[in-house]
């Protein structure tokens, strides 16, 4: 009988990534089926850049968690090592003057570092984050599509 151990994190992170915000698997029991829309963005890597890109400052997701993401992204963006308690400070000084706690912006910023780690765009190496180069451009080009993105005004 073959040996099977638990998945980890960042393997349940990816496959809740693939299957759930982007519906490129299906699971059916221990089986895992590529849909459609998988064979889409295995078609067209610019698709896939692009979707999986934005995956990282997803619109729906809740105000926090963009904003928290919008400001680490911006500070990982360089590549240079930052220790996570430094990381969630800068955050928390950035986006304090909305309102939300630095326990608030933890919880969300985890979040962040486990999809980052399942595309493999970063590391955490002993507590501190870095982003590999394509990490780096993944953080420019989400950022990049947030801010062009279409918005919605209420006119008064």
């Amino acid at each position: 009988m073959p040996l099977r151990l638990p998945p980890s994190p960042e393997a349940v992170a990816l496959r809740e990534l693939a299957e759930h915000s982007l519906g490129a698997i299906r699971g059916f029991g221990t089986r895992l089926v590529i849909t459609a829309e998988g064979r889409k963005l295995l078609g067209s890597p610019d698709l896939l850049w692009e979707t999986a890109t934005g995956l990282l400052l997803a619109p729906g997701d809740h105000e926090l968690s963009v904003s928290a993401g919008e400001a680490a992204l911006l500070l990982l963006a360089s590549g240079d090592p930052m220790p996570w308690p430094t990381l969630c400070a800068r955050v928390s000084e950035v986006i304090g003057g909305e309102g939300w706690r630095p326990d608030d912006v933890a919880g969300t910023l985890a979040t962040l570092l486990r999809q980052i780690t399942a595309l493999g765009l970063g590391v955490d190496l002993e507590g501190t984050i870095r982003l590999t180069p394509v990490g780096q451009s993944a953080a420019l080009a989400a950022l990049r599509a947030h801010a062009l993105r279409p918005r919605k005004y209420v006119s008064v």
